[in-house]
C-alpha cells in the first residue's frame, strides 16, 4: 500500500476513500501478487500531480525487474513516458504507431 502512496493504517472505509485513493489502492491490488503481466485500464485516472509521479517510477520499476505491463490511456505524455510499444484500437482493427 505504501508504495502507491496509501498508508496501511488508514481506518477510513473504501466506500469513503476519494477517486484517487480507490485508484491506487486498485494498483496496490493488481501488484501485491507479483504477476508477471499487469493490465491497467486508465490506471492514472484520478490521480494528483504527486501520485501521478509516484505510480510512473513504480510502473517502470516493475518493468525493470521483468513485467510486462499493457495500460490504457487517453493521455499522451503517459504513453510516451512509460510505453515502448503502442497500439490503437480504430474501425475495430488494431494498428500499431510505435
Amino acid at each position: 500500500m505504501e508504495k502507491v502512496g496509501l498508508s496501511h493504517t488508514i481506518t477510513q472505509k473504501v466506500k469513503n476513500y476519494s477517486l484517487g485513493m480507490k485508484q491506487k489502492l486498485a494498483i496496490a491490488q493488481a501488484i501485491m501478487e507479483d504477476q508477471d503481466i499487469l493490465l491497467l485500464d486508465e490506471p492514472f485516472n484520478g490521480l494528483d500531480v504527486d501520485s501521478v509521479e509516484n505510480i510512473r517510477t513504480l510502473l517502470k520499476n516493475l518493468n525493470k525487474e521483468g513485467k510486462s505491463i499493457f495500460l490504457t490511456s487517453h493521455n499522451n505524455e503517459d504513453i510516451d513516458i512509460l510505453c515502448e510499444h503502442v497500439f490503437r484500437v480504430r474501425n475495430c482493427s488494431l494498428e500499431q504507431l510505435k
